[in-house]
């Protein structure tokens, strides 16, 4: 059966209870409240103050963890968006037994973008706004899009049922990531393997028409956990 999204953590986004513990809880207090005012407010609409008041904590709790709101937007990027995390994933994938092939590893690392992405989504269109303007934004979130590219395109040339070079992999993962977050952000609610699915039948390896087809001639989507 499909799904549709990521299904939200047990902790909630935002609105810790005053007095949370330090460290680790006390940061993550700080950017689920964060995200939610980004996503409300803007970030031009969002205070550090409000942060603050929203996480329960005091603002110079924010500065000594993040700096200014735009470390803020930063952290975001690498713990709270698809394309930081996505690597773990892909390992997570390629250990597997049996291995996977390459439209079985963009199968499931679609529809693990997709997910991250849409249950992000309104505090990530934000962000796209923003990378739009600010150069330091921007910069960081072009080494995380880099950094996922060459993930996914180091697992599809280790995958590829024909020689895939560096540059193609790293070509077709763009391709292919790139749409499956317009899709996230910006599309229709779908069911994200019917989506991923789609997406991967337009992505050619070099065996020639993408996807695998079983015994009955219909094609196969992945077993995602």
């Amino acid at each position: 059966m499909g799904r549709r999204g990521l299904t939200p953590g047990t902790r909630p986004l935002g609105r810790r209870p005053k007095g949370a513990g330090g460290g680790a809880e006390t940061r993550a207090a700080i950017l689920d409240a964060a995200m939610e005012s980004f996503a409300e407010h803007g970030f031009d609409g969002t205070s550090i103050r409000k942060i603050a008041k929203r996480a329960g904590v005091a603002t110079g709790l924010i500065f000594h963890y993040f700096g200014a709101k735009e470390g803020l937007l930063e952290a975001l990027i690498d713990e709270r968006t698809a394309l930081p995390l996505l690597s773990s994933t892909i390992d997570e994938i390629m250990e597997g037994e049996p291995r996977p092939d390459a439209h079985e590893v963009m199968r499931r690392v679609g529809v693990s973008a997709y997910d991250i992405a849409r249950h992000a989504a309104p505090m990530l269109r934000i962000m796209v706004r923003e990378v739009l303007q600010r150069e330091r934004v921007r910069t960081h979130w072009d080494r995380a899009r880099q950094l996922a590219f060459h993930a996914l395109g180091h697992a599809l040339s280790e995958t590829a049922p024909a020689d895939l070079g560096r540059h193609a992999s790293f070509e077709i993962a763009r391709t292919f990531l790139d749409a499956v977050l317009f899709e996230a952000l910006f599309g229709p609610e779908a069911d994200a393997y019917e989506l991923v699915a789609s997406i991967v039948r337009t992505v050619r390896l070099p065996d020639g028409l993408p996807g695998r087809a079983g015994s009955d001639g219909q094609e196969v989507k992945g077993t995602i956990p």
